[in-house]
């Protein structure tokens, strides 16, 4: 989840090279909703255009768990309160 172009390209072009299968989301809200039907992993953003990143992972996270990857230039104490958030497992 990126909304920089650039940024965005870079990375799914590399992921792509390399054999990933690379759904691109630009914002927050398309990111929550692709997470429910096809998304083994999310690389994620956290300054985003439409909704704060940390809140993409609280949403996920209360019904998902599946891994989230950081990739961010936020503040240090943004990080460390998206990490608190618990994944929730399911049985």
């Amino acid at each position: 989840v990126e909304d920089d172009p650039a940024v965005r390209n870079l990375v799914t072009t590399a992921l792509g090279l390399h054999g990933y299968d690379v759904e691109a989301a630009t914002n927050g809200e398309t990111a929550i909703l692709d997470a429910a039907s096809r998304n083994p992993l999310i690389m994620l953003d956290l300054g985003l255009p439409d909704i704060d990143g940390v809140d993409v992972i609280s949403k996920v996270r209360s019904w998902s768990a599946v891994p989230i990857i950081v990739i961010s230039h936020a503040p240090k104490t943004r990080i460390k309160s998206a990490r608190s958030t618990p994944a929730r497992t399911t049985t």
